[in-house]
């Protein structure tokens, strides 16, 4: 049964926040990807921030890492034209 997930996005001066339900965290992070990417409540720069953070992920095999001495908090980072963004995602609910 999908969970729903929080992402918490820091990019480019700019916070965004959303959620969606996926069956894991790393379903979340691809579907997140491609909806974050289709967005017209963010700036076009940002929202293709989501097709580098996609590449990441299948390239190199990249995943969201659990973050230490939590349960269901993630963090994964990205770095686009020199810009650090850093994602944390958390299971907000079953």
């Amino acid at each position: 049964m999908p969970a729903l997930f929080t992402f918490v996005v820091e990019y480019d001066g700019g916070t965004y926040i959303s959620q969606l339900q996926a069956e894991d965290v790393g379903a979340a992070l691809l579907l997140w990807c491609d909806k974050f990417a289709d967005s017209e409540d963010i700036p076009k720069k940002t929202r293709k921030l989501s097709k580098t953070v996609r590449e990441d992920i299948i390239e190199h095999e990249g995943e969201a890492v659990l973050l230490n001495g939590l349960q269901n908090a993630w963090c994964i980072s990205a770095l686009r034209k020199n810009k650090l963004a850093l994602i944390n995602i958390v299971k907000t609910a079953e």
